[in-house]
């Protein structure tokens, strides 16, 4: 429904699309939705590599050969999949609203 508004305050002739604007409104909420989504792609990888990071930073230091760099994996794909799961709740949730 286009809505005409005519004041002293606004432009003459000045008209909002009220359907148009709730639809952009909808497609925002929902690209923010799939961003959301998308970045949950790139958490368990991402703690794992950090792991590996620390890990590797961990053995050159300390010269413990692969067991800093296997514990900090393990470490860091614990931590992605905690984080995942965590994010995947927070979205159920909001879904649910």
């Amino acid at each position: 429904m286009l809505t005409c508004k005519t004041s002293i305050q606004s432009l003459p002739g000045l008209c909002y699309d009220w359907e148009a604007m709730r639809d952009r409104r909808s497609g925002l909420r929902s690209m923010r939705r799939w961003t959301e989504l998308s970045s949950l792609g790139l958490m368990l990888p991402s703690s794992i590599v950090v792991g590996l990071a620390f890990g590797w930073l961990f053995d050159k230091a300390l010269g413990t050969g692969p067991w800093g760099l296997l514990a900090f994996f393990v470490l860091g794909a614990v931590s992605g999949v905690v984080s995942l799961f965590r994010a995947l709740a927070e979205y159920d949730k909001d879904e649910k609203k």
